[in-house]
């Protein structure tokens, strides 16, 4: 559960990063892609919503081409739309990304030291059983068996 509320918390940083970005692309580049006939270009950057859209998928850097070529060729020219791009993938592929996995191992490390903690907490309890068991008379050990053996044979029934 702080593991889900951790990765909440970084997706909701990455919202406000496509959010920010797509408010400033649609004002740099918004007549760089309106009447684009080729339709791999797809209006990327025209609206609000189209530019968060594309935005979101090239976290995935799978249409980076598609939604760079345009705004480099356009009419900020190559400079702006390189910084651009460039500092999007900064923030957000490497720089978010990695809090993302960073999260999960820690959740991941904190629920290993939890379970190394149980796990040694019952090797504790089984040796002080075993300890005990030495540590009584020779006829409290056999009355300690019997005693056992009378359990066991009364749970199977």
């Amino acid at each position: 559960l702080k593991a889900a509320i951790k990765v909440a918390e970084v997706v909701a940083l990455a919202m406000v990063l496509v959010l920010f970005y797509a408010v400033v692309g649609v004002a740099l580049f918004a007549p760089d892609y309106q009447g684009l006939k080729d339709p791999q270009y797809n209006d990327s950057f025209t609206t609000f919503g189209r530019a968060a859209l594309s935005l979101t998928v090239l976290l995935t850097t799978e249409n980076f081409p598609d939604i760079f070529f345009p705004a480099l060729n356009g009419a900020m020219g190559p400079v702006i739309s390189t910084v651009y791009f460039l500092s999007y993938f900064l923030f957000g592929v490497w720089i978010l990304f990695n809090l993302i996995l960073a999260v999960v191992f820690d959740s991941f490390q904190d629920q290993r030291e939890k379970s190394v903690v149980r796990q040694r907490m019952r090797e504790r309890d089984a040796l002080l059983q075993a300890f005990k068991l030495l540590t009584l008379p020779p006829t409290s050990l056999l009355q300690a068996k019997l005693n056992d053996n009378n359990n066991n044979n009364d749970n199977k029934k």
